[in-house]
């Protein structure tokens, strides 16, 4: 697995979102990894996204590591998201 150093937090979203073809593979993850969601999202547009699962990951904010459910989903990123 790679390190990303930030990522952007949407206080306003009541979940956390990796975009499969931005994020998700760049990271090197495994679909296996993943669990099954069995619910779509709503996107902004109020169009239902059927998600590939759910990942929890270890996230470290500040000087604690937690562990974070992200909804996986195939479409494109609203986001430019990256490395450093």
């Amino acid at each position: 697995m790679n390190d990303v150093k930030q990522f952007l937090i949407d206080q306003g979203s009541s979940t956390e979102v990796m975009y499969y073809d931005d994020l998700f593979k760049k990271l090197n993850l495994l679909e296996s990894a993943l669990q099954l969601a069995e619910v779509p999202q709503i996107d902004f547009n109020g169009d239902p996204v059927w998600l590939l699962g759910l990942i929890f990951l270890p996230v470290m904010v500040g000087s604690k590591m937690l562990s974070i459910e992200f909804v996986v989903a195939n479409v494109p990123s609203p986001y430019v998201a990256g490395r450093t």
